[in-house]
């Protein structure tokens, strides 16, 4: 956090993400998903054709940061004050990275923490394992209803669900009242907390990714069609024994993963040979 006197009162610009809460987070996605296409585009990283903002665009573009420079940095009424020269400097050189995060471009470096202290408690995230090589398996021992639950919250890339996606992976028994209950309580925690969550979902699907193949890809959207969400496969493997949900959804979310591998590579080679016998 950095401190600046405007008007002598002094003033908090955050400068990392353990500046920034999850509501403020999500308050600036919302308003950068509000901004015109080309001026969204004027913030993406290593766009290859970054357009000219035109004459509409740039008065646009003053106002979102203004109102992001007053927001982040608590200015009030005194951002009037300030010149657009001096937000514009602001902005360039320490909030951007906050807009861009917001965005999916995120520069923050994983801690791999395993628990975390918020309001005088303490929050550990699903245990993580070993497979037989010695390396990680990354939330191995979660349920599978609870890696389906905060995987379909994390491929939103909605912060307004980002304290959902916490509560969902750190209650202590996991059950969806719980989580609506929990999940208020996550509102003001930092966005540094937040990336450590869900970097090691991603880590444990990229894991997942590479032993069950078959689970990725089946499931994106072909032209024209909803891609399919995880709570929706962990149904499909249930459909012709509904009875055997309870059983499933308390499954090891690798077992399930694994199981699910094989049922779609059964299904798979099954249309392969029918087809080869209709040819």
């Amino acid at each position: 956090m950095l401190k600046i006197s405007v008007a002598n009162k002094e003033y908090s610009i955050p400068t990392s993400w353990n500046d920034i809460t999850i509501v403020q987070a999500g308050y600036l996605q919302s308003k950068v998903n509000e901004l015109p296409e080309t001026v969204r585009e004027f913030y993406t990283p290593n766009i290859e054709e970054q357009k000219t903002l035109t004459d509409d665009d740039i008065p646009v573009q003053c106002e979102f940061e203004r109102n992001v420079a007053a927001y982040l940095c608590g200015f009030g009424d005194i951002i009037d004050s300030i010149t657009n020269e001096d937000v514009k400097y602001l902005f360039a050189n320490i909030l951007i990275r906050f807009v861009v995060g917001t965005m999916g471009y995120v520069d923050y470096e994983q801690k791999k923490i395993t628990k975390f202290k918020h309001k005088g408690k303490v929050f550990r995230f699903p245990k993580s394992g070993k497979d037989i090589t010695g390396d990680d398996a990354p939330l191995s021992e979660m349920p599978a209803q609870q890696f389906c639950d905060a995987s379909d919250l994390a491929s939103a890339n909605n912060l307004s669900v980002a304290p959902l996606l916490v509560a969902t992976l750190c209650t202590k028994k996991y059950s969806e009242t719980e989580v609506a209950k929990l999940s208020n309580t996550f509102n003001d925690l930092t966005m540094d907390i937040y990336f450590e969550i869900l970097f090691l979902l991603r880590s444990a699907h990229d894991y997942l990714s590479n032993e069950c193949p078959e689970c990725y890809g089946k499931g994106k959207s072909k032209s024209g069609t909803k891609s399919i969400t995880w709570n929706e496969v962990l149904l499909q493997v249930t459909d012709e024994k509904p009875s055997e949900i309870p059983f499933i959804q308390q499954m090891k979310c690798y077992d399930f993963m694994r199981f699910l591998n094989v049922k779609y590579k059964l299904q798979k080679d099954k249309w392969q040979t029918i087809s080869k016998l209709a040819l």
